[in-house]
């Protein structure tokens, strides 16, 4: 089954569905391929083209004769050093590493090189965030941690993960600068959400959070390390989780009113593929609604 016979299926539903016109799909008999074009490699996780892991989740959960989802490479071109194409690669590792029915065969001397080459640091707040938001998702992460902050033992928003290789510095990044949403303590369990705005229904969702809390995981098990405290954004109480090892339970939450329809029809399916993976610290993914 090819890509057009995929996304007839699809829309023999409901919904008019759309296939990312960067990345190649096909099935064979029990097996999705799922084959990354240069220009997935080397763009923002969440957009269509790069978002390997939301694309790969949904169908497996469309086609539930799906067993194995290989991933490799449409044009056989390795931007080396190209910090997407590094980000790529790590998200590639942790979705192989987690889910049992996943694998690769064009990145695995990638893969190989990556984990060789570097040891990952991540950076730490340097300031307080602003206190106006000029946009609209922005405003919403500020309202809805004033809405919700008295049920954790600490809750904050825009909390850098900009990876690097040994030390924090501009010419050793590994992957873009970027900002979980929002996260939060309660006891031994750490909290990242996903914010989208009701009009920002990416499949890219589902590679984003899986992104920071793949991260979050390996910072908690000293994976990655954390180089210093900070004393801006609650910080100091997510360095104390880390020093201490203490995280029991990592909770990854889609916060947003819409979601793809892809992912919104098999909303159960998709978590309960997710929810089975094997991660290294005991994981939950859910979904909630903005409440404010």
């Amino acid at each position: 089954m090819e890509k057009t016979d995929i996304l007839n299926v699809l829309k023999s539903t409901k919904g008019n569905f759309k296939l990312p016109k960067n990345m190649a799909f096909s099935i064979e008999g029990d097996v999705l391929h799922v084959n990354m074009s240069s220009i997935g490699l080397t763009s923002n996780m969440q957009t269509d083209d790069a978002a390997f892991e939301g694309w790969a989740i949904c169908l497996k959960a469309w086609f539930p004769t799906i067993k194995k989802v290989i991933v490799d490479s449409k044009d056989k071109v390795f931007p080396v050093g190209d910090v997407h194409y590094n980000r790529f690669l790590y998200r590639l590792i942790k979705f192989t590493d987690v889910f049992p029915w996943a694998e690769t065969r064009d990145f695995g001397d990638e893969i190989a090189k990556f984990k060789v080459n570097n040891s990952i640091v991540v950076n730490v707040p340097k300031r307080k965030a602003q206190d106006n938001a000029e946009h609209g998702e922005a405003q919403l992460e500020r309202n809805y941690c004033l809405s919700e902050r008295a049920k954790y033992d600490v809750m904050d928003h825009q909390l850098p993960v900009h990876l690097f290789n040994k030390e924090v510095k501009k010419q050793y990044s590994i992957t873009p600068n970027s900002f979980l949403d929002i996260w939060s303590i309660k006891g031994n369990e750490l909290n990242i959400f996903e914010l989208k705005l009701s009009t920002n229904k990416k499949v890219g969702i589902i590679s984003e959070l899986m992104f920071y809390v793949n991260v979050m995981s390996d910072i908690m098990k000293h994976n990655i390390i954390i180089p210093s405290d900070s004393k801006y954004r609650s910080f100091d109480k997510l360095y104390k989780l880390y020093q201490d090892k203490t995280c029991s339970q990592i909770n990854g939450i889609f916060l947003t009113d819409k979601l793809h329809p892809l992912i919104e029809q098999k909303k159960d399916e998709i978590l309960t593929i997710i929810n089975e993976g094997n991660f290294i610290i005991d994981t939950r993914y859910n979904h909630k609604n903005i409440k404010l």
